[in-house]
């Protein structure tokens, strides 16, 4: 880790936190780990990557940005996927800087539940990009969010099947804030529209909120000591969140919640723009 230090105005960082999911119905369950997730700005992955060692995007390495992990068709250049998915829910391209909030690879293996796309333009944030893996169909969708007006909360109807222990009948209300020394993303399932024959129905009509996620980050910079000691504490993220995701979902099946089946492939849409908060 005594490479040449990069240079000092590279807008990439490491975010170091926790998450947490609260679950509501048919009884409460909570857990929460320690999390490492690395934001990076797309131009420059080749020279954070290929300028160190044990690093690389294209070549076998022990830490890795693979670009057939994320958004579209990996022959294509990710920032271009994500302006088009961009352009074509709201309207316009953003002609900046985009960049992403994700967990790198660790020995070739590459897994994120969900990864979000920055997109700027005049150094706006101007547009959220939130790309989501299903576990365990590795299935991948994405909604936009139209940070335009300085919207920064979104309610939507949820159109993908995320997982076997969550229903589809719901409604999202996700918030952020910007990445900056500290990044906050909190994700609701709200019950307003759940039939009367759900398995869900016991949720007081008060507190529609049936499940929540949140990730609480601060920031450090891109620097060869700040990599070192977070790599460091958090190995092999990857691999951890895989198994934490079955681990829990085992304990989930053990205690009988409710399974619900995949809906078909009918219900997995490409791209959806987001509906701001009434």
């Amino acid at each position: 880790m005594n490479e040449a230090p990069l240079p000092s105005l590279i807008s990439s960082a490491i975010y170091r936190g926790k998450v947490r999911h609260r679950r509501f119905i048919p009884r409460e369950r909570n857990f929460e780990h320690s999390v490492c997730y690395f934001y990076l700005d797309l131009d420059e992955v080749p020279r954070l990557f290929n300028r160190r060692f044990l690093f690389s995007t294209h070549s076998p390495s022990l830490f890795g940005f693979r670009r057939k992990a994320y958004l579209g068709n990996p022959k294509h250049d990710l920032r271009e996927e994500v302006r088009d998915r961009v352009e074509k829910a709201i309207g316009i391209r953003p002609s900046g800087s985009i960049r992403v909030l994700t967990q790198i690879s660790y020995l070739g293996f590459s897994f994120n539940p969900v990864s979000f796309y920055y997109c700027y333009q005049d150094q706006m944030l101007v547009a959220i990009v939130s790309e989501i893996t299903n576990t365990p169909w590795s299935e991948r969708h994405a909604y936009v969010h139209d940070c335009r007006n300085s919207e920064r909360e979104f309610n939507f109807e949820k159109e993908f099947h995320v997982s076997p222990f969550l229903a589809m009948e719901y409604d999202y209300r996700w918030k952020f804030t910007d990445p900056a020394k500290a990044l906050v993303i909190h994700m609701e399932n709200r019950a307003e529209r759940l039939s009367s024959d759900s398995k869900d129905t016991k949720r007081s009509k008060l507190d529609p909120v049936t499940f929540e996620a949140t990730l609480t980050l601060r920031r450090l910079e891109w620097t060869g000591n700040e990599l070192f000691w977070a790599l460091l504490s958090q190995p092999f993220m990857t691999w951890k969140t895989h198994i934490l995701i079955y681990g829990h979902a085992a304990i989930l099946w053990l205690r009988r919640f409710p399974v619900y089946t995949h809906p078909g492939a009918l219900r997995v849409i490409p791209t959806k723009k987001v509906k701001h908060p009434l």
